[in-house]
Parts: C-alpha cells; sequence; structure tokens
C-alpha cells in the first residue's frame, strides 16, 4: 500500500488525468490540481451568433466577457473539490480527531501535554539551578535551618559544573518545548479544519455523537463523500483500504522491520531486545529514515532506493547526536518517570513495579493496517489474561503470602498511630525523635 518510486501514495491508481483528453489542469496556480471537469469550449462561453452578428466585428464578445466566463467556469469546477495538499497528514488529522472524539478532545490531550511539559521544565530547572540544596542540607537544627536562605541571592554569579550543566540541559529542554508548541499549534489549526469538514461533509453534527460511532461507519461517510467532493485529486475513488494503507504507512514499515528483526539481529545475546524500541530510538529512526524517504508528495525517494549509503551516513549522524545529548536524554527521562509515577507510587504502592506490555513485545503483536484505537482495545482485554498465564507459572507459596501479610499489617498499623497523632497535634511530628529521626519522617517512610 506505500507504492514504488515515482507512485504518489495517497493515490493510488491511475485517475481520469491519464485516460481523458479533456483534462486540464491550473498549473501554478492557487489550487495546482487536475480538475474533473473540463474547462468549457469557447462556444459554450457565449450564445451563437446569427449570421449577420458573424459578419459585424462589433457584435464579438470582447475579452473581458470572455475572461469573466472563463473565471466563472474555473469557480464552479473548483467549488466541486476540498482537494488537501498533503493527504497523507490530512488523513492523520482526519484519523486523531476521531481517535480523540473531537475538537475539545484534542485540544485537551495536547494542551494538558504542553502544559505538563512546561510545568516539569520550569520545576526542575528552579529546584536544580535556583535552590541552594547545600545550605538546606547543612542545617540540622531548628535554629540552622531558620537562617538557612532557600534560594541562592545571585543565583547566576559563581555558577559551578553542576549547574552549568543545568543550564545548558534547560536550554536544550527549552527548544524542545519550543518545538512541541509549534506542533501543538499546527495540531490545533488541523482540527479547526476537521470539526468543519466532520459537520459539514460528514453530516457528523456534533462531537458528542464519536463515541457512538465506529470507524467504520466514518470511514464509509469519507469515501462516499470522496465521489461527491474528492479529496484526493489524482484517484476517482478511495476504498477504506487505502485509507488505512495512507494513515498507517510509517507503522506498517516498523511492523515489516520487527517481524524480520532488522533493528535486533545484530544485538549480542546479553543485551535485551526492548532497548531498540524505546520512544527515543524510533522517534530517531522516524526523523532518519522516514522524513527523508519520502518527499513532498509522499512518494518515495530515488536516492533512498539507489544509494543506501546515504542512509547509513544519516543513521551515524543520528547516532553521534544521540551520543552527544546522551546526559540530558538521561536526565529528561528520569524526571519524566520520577514526576510521572511519583503520585501513583503514593496511591498504589506497586504501580510502579505493575507488569506491562514492553515496547517491543507491542510492536510484535501488532497486525499490520491496525490503528491504534483498535491496538490499544486489544491489548487491555488481553492484560487479563497475560496475567493469569504469568501467575500460573509463578505460583504463590503459603511463606510468602504470610510475610506480606505481616508486613502489611505491622505498616499500616504504625501509619495509623501516626496519623492519629498527626489529627491531634502536629508538633509531637516535628519534635519528638526516635534515633534522631522526628516523627515526620516516619510519617513519610511508613
Amino acid at each position: 500500500g506505500s507504492g514504488g518510486y515515482g507512485e504518489q501514495v495517497p493515490c493510488l491508481a491511475r485517475g481520469r488525468a491519464a485516460r481523458d483528453p479533456m483534462y486540464h489542469r491550473l498549473g501554478d496556480g492557487p489550487i495546482g490540481r487536475d480538475l474533473r471537469e473540463p474547462l468549457a469550449p469557447a462556444a459554450a462561453l457565449h450564445p451563437p451568433a446569427s449570421p449577420a452578428a458573424s459578419v459585424s466585428s462589433s457584435a464579438a464578445p470582447s475579452p473581458a466577457a470572455i475572461g469573466e466566463a472563463l473565471g466563472q467556469a474555473v469557480e464552479q469546477a473548483i467549488g466541486r473539490w476540498d482537494a488537501a495538499p498533503d493527504l497523507e497528514r490530512w488523513l492523520a488529522s482526519f484519523y486523531q480527531y476521531y481517535e480523540l472524539k473531537g475538537y475539545r478532545g484534542v485540544l485537551a490531550v495536547h494542551f494538558l501535554h504542553l502544559a505538563a511539559l512546561t510545568f516539569m521544565i520550569a520545576f526542575s530547572f528552579l529546584l536544580f539551578f535556583f535552590v541552594d540544596w547545600e545550605s538546606i542540607l547543612s542545617c540540622s537544627s531548628e535554629e540552622s535551618c531558620r537562617a538557612v536562605s532557600l534560594f541562592y541571592v545571585l543565583p547566576f554569579h559563581q555558577v559551578g559544573p553542576w549547574r552549568t550543566l543545568v543550564f545548558l540541559c534547560f536550554l536544550l529542554f527549552l527548544a524542545y518545548w519550543l518545538f512541541n508548541a509549534v506542533n501543538t499549534y499546527h495540531t490545533f489549526r488541523d482540527a479547526a479544519e476537521m470539526s468543519q469538514y466532520y459537520k459539514e461533509r460528514l453530516g457528523i453534527a456534533s462531537d458528542d455523537v464519536l463515541p457512538t460511532l465506529l470507524w467504520s461507519e466514518v470511514v464509509s461517510r469519507f469515501v462516499q463523500q470522496q465521489r461527491e467532493r474528492p479529496v484526493c485529486v489524482v484517484q476517482d475513488e478511495l476504498t477504506a483500504l487505502e485509507v488505512a494503507n495512507i494513515i498507517m504507512r510509517e507503522d506498517n514499515y516498523i511492523i515489516l522491520l520487527t517481524n524480520h528483526h532488522s533493528f535486533t539481529s545484530r544485538f549480542p545475546p546479553w543485551i535485551p531486545r526492548r532497548l531498540a524500541y524505546t520512544r527515543a530510538v524510533l522517534g530517531c529512526l522516524r526523523a532518519a529514515v522516514f522524513r527523508w524517504a519520502f518527499d513532498k508528495r509522499s512518494r518515495l525517494r530515488e536516492e533512498f532506493v539507489t544509494c543506501p549509503e546515504k542512509l547509513g551516513r544519516r543513521l551515524r549522524w543520528m547516532g553521534l547526536l544521540n551520543l552527544f545529548l546522551v546526559v540530558p536524554v538521561l536526565i529528561f527521562v528520569t524526571l519524566v518517570f520520577f514526576m510521572r509515577h511519583a503520585e501513583e507510587f503514593r496511591s498504589h504502592r506497586t504501580s510502579p513495579f505493575r507488569r506491562e506490555w514492553t515496547d517491543y513485545a507491542k510492536w510484535t503483536f501488532r497486525e499490520f493496517n491496525e490503528y491504534p484505537h483498535q491496538f490499544k482495545e486489544r491489548m487491555r482485554s488481553a492484560q487479563a489474561s497475560a496475567e493469569d498465564y504469568v501467575s500460573a507459572t509463578r505460583p504463590s507459596t503459603p511463606v510468602r503470602d504470610s510475610l506480606q501479610r505481616f508486613l502489611k499489617f505491622v505498616a499500616g498499623s504504625v501509619l495509623a498511630v501516626l496519623l492519629a497523632v498527626a489529627l491531634w497535634d502536629d508538633a509531637p511530628l516535628l519534635f519528638v525523635k526516635i534515633q534522631d529521626k522526628n516523627l515526620l519522617w516516619y510519617l513519610a517512610f511508613f
């Protein structure tokens, strides 16, 4: 479904332009696409003239009248089109609008992701650059802690190696934030266009209806709309299979490479295969391979097929870039993991250690042209069966179960007493000490 070199991926068959000699093209005009309706012949631009009028040159139509009639014919032809300059991106936005259940879902997901990224960068920069941790950790009594300043008085003076590294990482994270902000803006703009298309073209008046519709129903409406007001201008019709081929093109390539073990065939036995399927690695592969393999018209580049040395050079440069950014990326991943799972660990003590599907397992189990929402639902339903299988292969022992119940009972009893003391008066938590630790420390521990 991805086509070869010189074959346009969004439209997998030849359209009317290849078989109709009356097919015209607007060239470099505002549309720049092949029109289905041929331009009106000159005789259709004005009523036929009488013999007497044909003799007189004054009765002939003026150039202005001919231009006006020609413009009206072109406008009528253009009015029958919803042509998308980049069909792959358009269909990706079309599917994302359905997956996130409307415009409000797209706004909520992307805006809150950007807000969380903003908080994480600002909060981590505040903690590691402005807070004077050396003075805070050196105080040992209430009197000495009162005299300690929480922040540096002059934070940009006498910056050591550690704070210099923190500042450089902050600049890199800021560039990453700007990239996400621009991407979020384009996503919002595309979602606004999709909202109008869903309402005016597909007849889905409200986003509240989307959760009740199947994706196949939405695609059926889109295929019917393609016949009436085409989005793809090279091909007369688009089928549901061709729509899936366009949307899932990159994912299908990754599934194919995973099935052939192309990413892990040369790994030593002691390196887990799942390390090749982290988000950072897959993001670099998408940028190095797929962003270069296809041109702006979604066709496979000739250089990608005939010059594998260029692909190898791009991958080596990407490897050097990752080696240069290994420290900032490691810090970023650590901060994301800590901030994301800290609240879960507080609420559910075993949640950071619960079993989850690895990305390598997900790409191994995934089928071709399987949409993300369908795959997530399938893996969610398989989670319970997988847990039962693991429990059956590792049966619990009476010794371990008894030990777990005893530890939970002891920890729960101590925690209940400390909470009762805190509700009565918080002073004992601060001043009563056991083994040089106040009760507040034990409350956090249990």
